[in-house]
């Protein structure tokens, strides 16, 4: 029944292409953008999966994206048990560029404004998430390399319509859609001026999806409403990793990352992040 998954991983503009998918005619996508059965929700067992999908017409091209899935084993393989002939989508971002925004969204949904150092170091799934090549070898054990496409985030904010047209070729829907969002910053992360605001934000959209008005939640979307609130609860910005925190990361992510890249042929390191361009920088780690 489910024909793709986008698996993450977080920050990777899923947001962007959760929001240029679902208005395709062709394909059905739950107005709850993350569903998160196979790491939240998995003993609730296949048939509240499938139950989470009833909105959609059989006809359609069906899937859903939940960037959690990514950075857990066991997933691959729950995936492949129920639909192995399904198809996946992947976008990579420089590692240490999804790393920084991970960590504000994080600070973001708590309400908290603390180093972003602190804020992996506390959560080591954040650090996960970054190792592209080692979960690709993962699912790549499950699902042939041609059921897997991955998306480079350079590219979307580059080219937004090839990469939909990219999308949608490897789905097998047409092509001739327009989509209609190109702003690739869609899923923005706020320290809040007022946290209980922020928070009485995300349990009212709960509260809208456990109650089935899907639509509703996606009618608000459409208003912006949402986003002008957001941005009037802004408060001050967080810090950016120090030049020696991007050294130590490099350090982490090196193997993997030039692995990931050369297996692929693609390139998705952001300059000040994978990429040094500072020779402070070379100097401080060969000394």
């Amino acid at each position: 029944m489910v024909d793709f998954v986008g698996i993450g991983p977080p920050r990777t503009a899923t947001t962007w292409l959760f929001e240029n998918l679902e208005s395709h005619p062709d394909i059905g996508i739950p107005a709850k953008k993350s569903i998160n059965f196979f790491n939240e929700y998995y003993e609730f067992g296949v048939d509240w999966y499938v139950n989470s999908f009833h909105s959609v017409e059989k006809n359609q091209c069906i899937g859903e994206l939940s960037p959690l899935y990514y950075g857990k084993p066991e997933i691959p393989g729950r995936i492949a048990n129920h639909y192995p002939g399904t198809k996946m989508i992947m976008v990579a971002r420089d590692p240490i560029a999804r790393l920084e925004s991970h960590c504000k969204l994080v600070n973001s949904l708590k309400g908290t404004n603390s180093t972003l150092s602190h804020v992996w170091n506390s959560n080591h799934y954040l650090l996960e998430c970054g190792f592209y090549n080692k979960y690709l070898e993962l699912y790549l054990q499950h699902f042939d390399r041609n059921q897997i496409l991955v998306l480079a985030y350079p590219e979307i904010a580059s080219n937004p319509d090839s990469v939909i047209k990219q999308t949608l070729e490897f789905l097998g829907v047409g092509t001739d859609y327009k989509p209609p969002k190109k702003d690739t910053r869609v899923g923005f992360s706020i320290v809040p001026k007022y946290p209980m605001v922020e928070k009485l934000r995300q349990i009212a959209y709960r509260s809208l999806y456990k109650a089935g008005l899907s639509k509703l939640i996606l009618k608000i979307k459409q208003t912006g409403l949402s986003d002008r609130l957001r941005k009037f609860n802004s408060g001050d910005k967080v810090s950016r990793f120090s030049d020696s925190e991007k050294i130590e990361l490099r350090e982490i992510y090196r193997e993997d990352f030039s692995a990931f890249q050369n297996a692929l042929g693609v390139c998705v390191a952001e300059e000040t992040y994978m990429i040094e361009t500072d020779n402070s920088l070379r100097s401080s780690r060969s000394g």
